[in-house]
């Protein structure tokens, strides 16, 4: 379940094949569609369901991916599903002119998501490229067992949603740790609302599920107490 989800334009794969390389050799599991999409599948559902099940995001920022129509989406659906954003600048222009690159995002909410977080500085040019996997490695293991939990809640709360089977609702222990999340969401990323409306459709669930099994067991108590005095009454007849 566990992985990080890398982005980045077609244009700068060695780059990222690179970045990859590192984070692996630090024991991570790495989404990226060059390895992570079987032969034969819908390979844009399947990035979907990448990002929705990811810790984190990574995304590349270069000329080529804030231009990509295929990054803009991976963003768009990275922000609705709450995921932590790490965006590493790898483009090959001095620090005065990073903003140039990020101007020519396509989508704006793209450019005010990214924009608005702090930049890993990856330029193979102008960084210490270990420096920066270091700071990758840091924004990654930041609270990384909240990270983990919300991956694993987003990814439960949309296949509810896809399937509409309230069979995939949480019970017992799962829906108390959720609501003990729910509770204290204070934690970053927070919880979307598709998680919130999950948990809470999941508590509407429990109650009506405990008031069946109580209705039920007050009619086996009353059948059983009916039955008893019956015997009771032919006993005392005999």
């Amino acid at each position: 379940m566990s992985h990080i989800f890398i982005s980045y334009s077609r244009k700068n794969k060695e780059f990222a094949q690179h970045i990859v390389t590192a984070l692996l050799e630090n024991n991570l599991d790495i989404w990226v569609d060059w390895k992570s999409i079987p032969k034969g599948e819908d390979w844009e559902l399947e990035i979907y369901r990448g990002i929705e099940s990811a810790s984190a995001f990574l995304f590349l920022i270069s000329e080529s991916s804030v231009s990509s129509k295929m990054c803009n989406k991976e963003i768009e659906h990275a922000v609705n599903n709450g995921k932590r954003i790490i965006p590493i600048f790898i483009a090959n222009v001095e620090d005065e002119k990073i903003y140039s690159i990020t101007e020519k995002f396509l989508g704006k909410n793209q450019k005010k998501e990214i924009c608005r977080l702090d930049f890993i500085k990856c330029r193979d040019e102008w960084d210490d490229f270990d420096k920066a996997v270091e700071e990758i490695l840091t924004a990654i293991h930041t609270n990384y067992e909240w990270l983990n939990y919300h991956a694993r809640l987003q990814v439960k709360a949309q296949e509810w949603k896809r399937t509409q089977d309230n069979s995939r609702l949480l019970r017992g222990k799962e829906l108390n740790e959720a609501e003990t999340q729910l509770a204290s969401d204070h934690q970053e990323p927070s919880l979307t609302d598709l998680q919130k409306q999950f948990v809470l459709k999941s508590q509407q669930s429990e109650v009506k599920r405990q008031r069946r099994n109580l209705a039920l067991a007050l009619v086996a108590f009353a059948i059983s107490a009916f039955l008893g005095n019956t015997f009771a009454k032919k006993s005392v007849n005999e």
